[in-house]
């Protein structure tokens, strides 16, 4: 899937490589930029085991990543790549890496590596937009994908998955259970607060209707 919806976009990837030590489910070449892309998942209905086992998942993945990192790091990995498809890369001066998931359920930048929800990559590439109760908005730099959408995107620092993470809201439950209490943290959308992050947050886009 992530592979034709790459296609869609017109980027040139790659399926299904090995590597020493690993292997690369998909990579594409997007400018002067080569992203590494690692799949988890299959795109099925989540189960209530699917926070532990996808949670294994992406820590799998970043063991596999970090093998691909270092290959690139050490100056292998382009070569490597040039010679099994036969393809000009001297233009690669960049590296992005990215865990690919099919649910949302660790959507964001808390691990090593940018973790993604497939269905939001698709319309990163192909739509670029975002709508909400105030309309649809680019998010897009200009009306068509560049290489600045996806490094923003797929970055530790993307703005759209801060947008998530800043629009919780902040909960401690208290058991009286025994001497001491038990207390955690718990995390909700409050929907006036999140509101209100949104719409800060597309009043910095463009509106796709004043496009037209």
């Amino acid at each position: 899937a992530l592979y034709d919806s790459l296609s869609k976009a017109g980027i040139i990837s790659f399926k299904q490589t090995p590597i020493p030590k690993s292997d690369i489910d998909l990579f594409a070449i997007y400018d002067n930029t080569i992203f590494i892309f690692e799949c988890k998942h299959s795109l099925q209905p989540v189960s209530s085991f699917d926070l532990r086992t996808t949670y294994d998942y992406i820590r799998k993945a970043e063991k596999q990543l970090d093998y691909v990192y270092e290959e690139y790091q050490n100056g292998t990995l382009i070569p490597l790549l040039e010679k099994k498809y036969s393809i000009n890369l001297n233009s690669i001066k960049n590296i992005q890496i990215c865990i690919v998931l099919s649910n949302r359920l660790f959507n964001g930048n808390v691990f090593k590596y940018p973790v993604r929800n497939f269905n939001e990559i698709d319309n990163i590439l192909n739509r670029g937009t975002m709508r909400t109760n105030e309309g649809e908005f680019w998010l897009w730099q200009k009306n068509q994908l560049s290489l600045s959408d996806l490094l923003e995107y797929f970055s530790l620092n993307g703005k759209l998955v801060d947008l998530t993470f800043n629009s919780l809201s902040k909960k401690t439950l208290t058991y009286v259970l025994a001497n001491p209490k038990v207390e955690f943290d718990t995390y909700y959308m409050d929907t006036n607060v999140a509101m209100t992050k949104l719409n800060a947050f597309t009043a910095k886009l463009r509106k796709v209707e004043d496009e037209k």
